[in-house]
């Protein structure tokens, strides 16, 4: 899972997410073409960029976005899955997903075939507001109502813990990537990750906090 909060001066911030995946996409399918034995090789992608007034997000596969404001918990990202598929055509109830034996399916990712069409969208952010970028190794095991009450723990470094806490606590089986964003009054958002597995510390890179608004982030026109 990639999960990334960018600041950039683009001009058109989703055209812009939209560009970098496919960059991702070339560069996976031309190590496959020199490395046979990579063949096959994916990963879900999700993205928040700000260029200090805008915000927009890409998503493709089945991590996951949330934007928590006011006490409410909103799922920003939808599942490219098999089993969210079944659930938007009415095949399966939500109650009937949790136990579908190919839930784990995704119908798409960024790999070394296909071009990904990844889910673009501008974001209307206020101050206050937090976000949640996150493997499903935690949307998998921890539930919406809990995941609202931790992510309202007030130091989001302790947050970050107690989310990973839970997954681990429930069985922890897959990588549990968390990374916290909060649109503050200052002129940073604040971001703070634990990652285990795949995404543990060794290969983390730019640990520095993220630019992101003074002010509200406005929905463009």
């Amino acid at each position: 899972m990639s999960s990334a909060a960018i600041v950039h001066d683009h001009p058109d911030l989703t055209g812009f997410l939209a560009e970098v995946i496919e960059v991702a996409h070339r560069q996976l399918r031309d190590d496959a073409e020199l490395h046979p034995e990579r063949r096959g090789m994916s990963t879900t992608l999700t993205a928040i960029m700000s260029d200090g007034e805008t915000c927009a997000m890409a998503h493709v596969g089945d991590s996951r976005a949330y934007l928590l404001r006011d006490g409410f918990l909103t799922q920003l990202s939808h599942d490219h899955t098999l089993v969210q598929r079944l659930i938007d055509t009415g095949e399966l109830t939500e109650e009937e997903a949790l136990s579908y034996p190919y839930r784990s399916v995704v119908l798409q990712a960024v790999d070394d075939r296909q071009p990904p069409v990844p889910d673009l969208c501008e974001l209307e952010l206020m101050v206050g507001d937090r976000l949640l970028i996150c493997s499903d190794g935690l949307s998998d095991l921890v539930d919406d109502q809990q995941i609202a009450d931790l992510l309202y723990i007030h130091d989001l470094d302790d947050a970050a813990k107690a989310l990973i806490a839970a997954a681990v606590d429930r069985g922890g089986r897959d990588n549990i990537t968390c990374v916290i964003g909060e649109v503050e009054t200052g002129p940073l958002i604040r971001r703070h990750g634990h990652f285990v597995g795949a995404c543990g510390p060794d290969n983390l890179i730019d640990p520095t906090p993220v630019r992101l608004s003074s002010a509200p982030v406005r929905m463009g026109a």
